[in-house]
């Protein structure tokens, strides 16, 4: 039997590390416990083994949590900011029917998906469904397919308007991230989509939608007071790299608590290295 610490580590700071160069340090204005990772995977596997719970369609009788709806959003991020290099394309599929069953328009994705990575092992994806306005299901994904290959070819007597491979229910579009200028963020532009008509159709159902493996940032648990965090801020500072601090309120007090979001970019890698090292060496 373990003792409650062996298994569990309270923390009041969050660190996550970003291939990219950011960094997302989270301040909390009271102690959290969480699993130590050895516990946790071993949790998670007991919990995986059981049986899930299926819903139906009948989903007016569920209501999307806000807290739940932001962990979405938060792994929405994760998954586009860590992966941003690899992202080269953002498509879209519809359908020429009107699918407005998700699980069915989710088998259709799931044969869509598996025909795409028998043709293209390599092939990546994030995106996100969405209901239109005449209630039909259509997808958005950032990928790693270049517009104008063989996966995302170029349409008939067009110049700029590109197919997606394989998807024959309905319409398609794909464009070129690198015309987006230097101001544009892949994650919250694929953010804008889960957020755009949501509603209690999604109840219990995948939100995020990944393809590949897709890599998660960095994440350290510490408190405020460690010499570990007080010296990585200090170099933070001292370097000029903190770009934000906000505090930031839970969307449901009941389930969240309050934070101060400190926010830096550290282009040089060297100073990246140095700050996450000294960090993780609690």
């Amino acid at each position: 039997m373990y003792s409650d610490a062996e298994i569990s580590q309270e923390y009041n700071v969050k660190v996550k590390f970003y291939e990219n160069g950011e960094i997302e340090l989270k301040e909390y204005l009271s102690n959290i416990s969480r699993k130590k990772s050895k516990y946790f995977e071993e949790l998670k596997e007991e919990s995986e083994s059981k049986p899930k719970k299926k819903y139906t369609d009948d989903s007016e009788f569920y209501e999307i949590r806000r807290d739940s709806l932001s962990r979405s959003r938060q792994l929405l991020i994760d998954y586009a900011v860590q992966n941003s290099s690899d992202w080269h394309s953002f498509v879209t599929l519809t359908f020429r029917e009107n699918v407005s069953d998700l699980s069915v328009a989710n088998k259709f994705l799931e044969n869509w998906v598996r025909s795409m990575r028998r043709r293209f092992p390599e092939f990546m994806a994030l995106g996100v469904p969405e209901f239109q306005k005449r209630g039909a299901v259509h997808y958005h994904f950032l990928t790693n397919l270049f517009v104008g290959s063989d996966a995302l070819p170029l349409q008939e007597k067009t110049t700029d308007k590109y197919d997606v491979l394989f998807w024959d229910k309905g319409f398609t579009s794909a464009f070129d991230l690198k015309l987006m200028d230097d101001k544009f963020n892949c994650a919250l532009y694929i953010t804008f989509y889960l957020y755009k008509d949501i509603d209690n159709r999604f109840f219990g159902r995948k939100k995020v939608l990944r393809v590949g493996s897709l890599k998660k940032p960095d994440v350290a648990y510490l408190k405020a007071n460690d010499e570990e965090y007080k010296e990585a801020m200090s170099y933070i500072k001292e370097k000029g790299y903190l770009i934000d601090r906000r505090l930031v309120w839970p969307t449901d007090g009941k389930f969240q608590i309050p934070a101060y979001v400190n926010k830096a970019r550290i282009d040089d890698q060297e100073d990246y290295s140095i700050v996450k090292t000294k960090i993780c060496k609690k």
